[in-house]
């Protein structure tokens, strides 16, 4: 039975953690190595988020990594990387035409690296790279709603430059090269080249402001329209002793050309450009105790922007509020609560699809965590529900899903409120 080996699944993360425990930290040199493991069962009431038909499927994972760093001179190396073996199964039936929930059984990877290299004083030269492969439709897009479970990667190379004229005042320049392929489905790949400009201007030890201009341009391989957007923002920082503010305001314009499967279409029948105001508001608390773990951390942000991947000319403003409450009890029990709430609002031209739609979707989460302190030092055992529901004024978009999850980590911060990664 396919659930037999879902439990084996986690049962084989609790047995493997205490042994990898035994060396939570190999030094050599320069070099620090800590392994990553992280093993949990999922249950989705509508895993596929329909409106109609809803599937239950029971979600499995096995995610063993490591992470290498090294520091030491004018140099920074960073490196994260987990495998995530990932099965699911469907509880009740399913029709002999319904594809099952078993054929979606996949083995992914999340890499994550970073290098700093200071030639002088002034100079830092960089280099980041991310690169996804996964069947969750979160890491494509920041404000996108996506519900697709085709597997795709997505791979972010971004090079950067940065240059200190003083304590004051510093200037950066990036560039970042972002490939999505769908490696199976009828969802469009793309390539997104962008680059971001950065200076910014420290007013004393705690404030400081940066103006950011960003210039890219998106291509997608089918009948999707490609397009050319720039940005220029306002931001605003400002740290006090438990308490950090981030605000930014500005603006964006988006001019579109035809597809590449209809690159004779008349001017006429390309899209009209899209320019709106762009803001955004990040807060965040901490609360130190004595020890050096938190014992409360609130995060509340607000988003205002453009969706970057509208495939099939889908595009629309989005809206979004997140919160976040994290508390430390007994030392070694975290609770956790979390929401979100994002308004989208396609754009009123027939031109564009679904012209006119406005879509309302939410969610919240509860969770706690278990956090070993002794024998089993930096092993975490993490239970969280969760409900989310999309209202939609077009026809068969609404869905509501409810979840919960069980997990064990090691070497992985807690991420319990991530409904959907951040990417930018």
């Amino acid at each position: 039975m396919r659930f037999i080996r879902h439990l084996l699944i986690v049962i084989s993360g609790l047995l493997v953690s205490p042994s990898l425990l035994v060396a939570t930290e190999l030094r050599y040199k320069e070099f620090t190595i800590k392994p990553k493991l992280a093993a949990g069962v999922a249950y989705d009431e509508n895993f596929f988020k329909a409106s109609a038909n809803k599937r239950n499927v029971l979600t499995t994972y096995l995610k063993p990594g490591l992470q290498i760093r090294r520091t030491g001179g004018r140099s920074l190396i960073q490196l994260h990387y987990l495998l995530n073996a990932t099965a699911y199964e469907d509880i009740g039936t399913v029709s002999d035409d319904t594809r099952s929930a078993e054929s979606f059984d996949y083995i992914g990877h999340e890499l994550a690296g970073r290098f700093r290299y200071k030639p002088s004083i002034r100079v830092t030269l960089g280099l980041d790279e991310g690169f996804f492969l996964t069947r969750d439709p979160a890491f494509s897009d920041e404000l996108g709603d996506p519900t697709s479970r085709e597997k795709y990667y997505i791979n972010r190379l971004t090079p950067s430059f940065l240059y200190e004229f003083g304590p004051k005042l510093s200037a950066g320049f990036r560039y970042r090269n972002t490939v999505t392929d769908y490696l199976s489905g009828d969802v469009e790949d793309s390539v997104e080249h962008r680059g971001i400009f950065d200076l910014e201007y420290n007013l004393n030890r705690d404030t400081r402001m940066d103006f950011r201009y960003q210039l890219w341009s998106r291509d997608f391989n089918r009948s999707t329209s490609d397009y050319d957007s720039w940005e220029t923002k306002l931001i605003f920082i400002k740290e006090f002793q438990k308490l950090s503010v981030e605000a930014g305001a500005g603006y964006q314009s988006r001019t579109f050309d035809g597809g590449s499967e209809n690159t004779e279409s008349s001017a006429s029948d390309s899209l009209p450009d899209i320019n709106n105001m762009v803001t955004h508001l990040a807060v965040l608390m901490e609360e130190i105790p004595w020890v050096n773990t938190p014992k409360t951390d609130i995060e509340l942000r607000y988003d205002q922007n453009y969706n970057d991947q509208g495939y099939g000319n889908a595009y629309y403003l989005a809206n979004r509020f997140t919160l976040s409450i994290s508390r430390l009890v007994l030392d070694r029990v975290r609770t956790e609560i979390g929401s979100f709430y994002q308004r989208d609002d396609f754009e009123n031209d027939d031109r564009f699809e679904f012209s006119g739609r406005t879509d309302n979707t939410y969610g919240v989460s509860g969770g706690i965590g278990y956090h070993f302190t002794r024998f089993l030092k930096g092993l975490k055992c993490n239970v969280q529900t969760g409900y989310e529901r999309r209202n939609s004024n077009a026809d068969g978009k609404d869905f509501e899903n409810t979840f919960v999850l069980f997990d064990i980590r090691m070497g992985i911060e807690s991420d319990l409120l991530t409904l959907r990664p951040s990417i930018r």
